[in-house]
């Protein structure tokens, strides 16, 4: 594991090798998209540097010449897992609960795909806040950070989210949790959407998309396959929250592909701001929604389970061929 004992500038950060798999909750080396790291008590309170794949089954699978969003989302978490562990001293006998999560591509142009857009930086600003129990315990706290890609300014993240002890996190999940948690069957690729932004039909995650009778308005089924070397590079009991992210994305695609009449390649997620209010178990069924506006540049997309909210929130989508 890299330790950052003294200040290091940026250009100083590596980016030649991945950090422990451990540190960011991660079995295979490559699912590890962050590298290095150095906290400064200055304008950027900590640094973590990065490196983006070119060539990942999943977030290089991309029908557009763009790096996926879910891929910056990824490089988020994994960096805020650095900043717990070695600068917040969170303990192993903590769970995190993400609340929200922001992550915005700006200007998109920036995030090309290339060689020479591999490097990534995201750096967490003054603004970003920590809050404390009496006797310092962890409670919560919210990451501001500016993401930089191939040496230019590509966007703004934003996390918010609690450390807790890990009966508070059973106790939480307790009043989710099916008679039935084994994972359900992952449908056919026959069965599953095509115009999601990926070219390979392994990669999609939802059924294909139904009108929900409103205007701009279809929803699908997440379908969820658990030998998914992204989303469960390690066994887990519950959909994790990046799953249901790329569930969003793929809806929000295949919904502007229906309205606008053009082909997946021609559109992406820029952006995407969601609230999480319930951890995800694998029954019942997650039913993924979207609402586009009415040029089909943004809208409202949400995932629920058994009838009750996940998660919610707002997606833009851009044009690069406009």
């Amino acid at each position: 594991m890299v330790t950052a004992s003294e200040p290091r500038s940026a250009a100083e950060l590596r980016t030649d090798r991945p950090l422990d798999p451990q540190l960011v909750h991660k079995s295979a080396f490559e699912q590890v998209f962050v590298t290095d790291w150095t906290h400064d008590a200055g304008e950027n309170w900590c640094t973590v540097a990065g490196r983006l794949p070119l060539a990942h089954a999943r977030f290089s699978d991309s029908a557009t010449p763009y790096h996926d969003i879910l891929l910056i989302a990824e490089t988020v978490r994994q960096a805020g897992l650095v900043v717990a562990s070695e600068i917040l001293n969170v303990g192993d006998d903590r769970q995190f609960l993400l609340r929200e999560m922001k992550v915005e591509l700006d200007p998109v142009e920036h995030a090309r795909r290339c060689r020479d857009t591999c490097d990534v930086l995201i750096a967490h600003d003054s603004t970003s806040k920590v809050k404390m129990r009496p006797g310092r315990a962890m409670v919560g706290g919210f990451l501001r950070a500016q993401v930089t890609i191939g040496g230019r300014p590509a966007g703004v993240c934003e996390v918010t989210g609690a450390w807790v002890p890990n009966d508070f996190y059973e106790s939480f999940r307790s009043g989710n949790t099916s008679q039935e948690t084994s994972p359900p069957t992952p449908p056919a690729h026959g069965d599953l959407e095509t115009r999601t932004g990926k070219l390979n039909p392994a990669n999609s995650v939802i059924t294909p998309i139904r009108p929900t009778g409103q205007a701009h308005s279809y929803e699908a089924s997440l379908a969820i396959d658990t030998e998914d070397p992204t989303f469960f590079d390690h066994p887990l009991d519950h959909i994790p929250g990046l799953c249901l992210l790329e569930g969003l994305q793929q809806i929000a695609l295949a919904a502007a592909c229906e309205e606008l009449a053009v082909d997946h390649a021609t559109v992406l997620v820029s952006a995407m701001q969601m609230k999480f209010s319930r951890i995800v178990e694998f029954q019942p069924d997650v039913v993924c929604t979207v609402t586009l506006d009415d040029d089909c540049r943004a809208g409202r997309v949400g995932c629920a389970q058994g009838g009750r909210a996940c998660c919610e929130g707002t997606i833009r989508i851009a044009r690069p061929d406009r």
